[in-house]
């Protein structure tokens, strides 16, 4: 039986050990006990299905998905004891999909398939059976853990809207549309929690500029920041560093506190 050492470990220890690996005609997820590789849970599939994926951990748990024979999203605390199914959550995974799983607040937010040919929805758990609901009846991207709170992006009527979770369907409301998705318009990318704020880019006219937006997560604070294109967004002690390809530029989320520090083009 694993030692005391597994439910001693952190989840950032279990989740840089655990292995997803090759096991007898499937995959297996594995924790290291000292020197011993203890076995967590094995995954028979066939050659053209998914085993193991979208490792998360939060808090004092590691969730994962399996597809195969044992379609589920499942937990575990580093105890084969303590890795078990949510059955409360009939998980499709294929291996061509991108599913995502973002902790927020001891709480798992991720997005699953309602069918086949069903959009990709919005659902939270706390890890326990039982504990899985449905956030949004909507597409869900670009997840992100903003201070404690969920931000997501939804397509609406061709516009892409922001929205706002705290793990409960009456704490999940729209927080700005985005941009109205005309001709010529860039969807948002580049995500990126910075400062208790959400930053990220968009290109939001038939020019196709690219711009550097923020958001506090209230209905009338998301604002233009700069008119600069951008590749990247880094979190640098609650200050934004990004780069357009050609320069390096930092951001404290306003206009005047926006510029220029090194040009790294060729």
């Amino acid at each position: 039986m694993p030692s005391a050492r597994l439910m001693s470990r952190p989840v950032w220890w279990l989740l840089a050990i655990s292995l997803v690996s090759p096991h007898r005609g499937g995959a297996a997820v594995r924790a290291r006990d000292g020197l011993k590789l203890v076995r967590l849970v094995a995954v028979p599939v066939r050659p053209d299905q998914s085993g193991i994926g979208s490792l998360r951990a939060v808090d004092s748990l590691l969730f994962f998905a399996t597809g195969g024979a044992r379609n589920a999203l499942w937990r575990t605390n580093g105890h084969p004891n303590g890795t078990r199914p949510l059955r409360d959550v009939a998980f499709k995974l294929d291996p061509n999909d991108r599913y995502e799983f973002v902790g927020v607040d001891g709480k798992l937010f991720f997005t699953r398939d309602a069918s086949v040919d069903g959009p990709r929805e919005l659902w939270v758990t706390n890890g326990r059976f039982g504990g899985a609901k449905q956030l949004a009846q909507r597409l869900a991207d670009n997840l992100t853990a903003v201070s404690g709170t969920l931000f997501f992006t939804s397509p609406e009527r061709g516009a892409n809207v922001l929205w706002r979770s705290d793990g409960t369907p009456e704490g999940t409301a729209q927080v700005a549309v985005i941009n109205a998705g005309g001709p010529g318009s860039t969807g948002p990318f580049g995500f990126t929690a910075v400062g208790g704020r959400l930053f990220f880019f968009l290109g939001d006219d038939g020019n196709q500029m690219i711009a550097l937006y923020v958001s506090d997560g209230t209905t009338t604070g998301m604002i233009k920041v700069a008119g600069l294109g951008g590749m990247w967004i880094v979190d640098a002690g609650g200050v934004a560093l990004f780069s357009d390809r050609q320069h390096l530029w930092r951001s404290d989320g306003t206009s005047a506190g926006t510029s220029q520090l090194a040009d790294v083009g060729s």
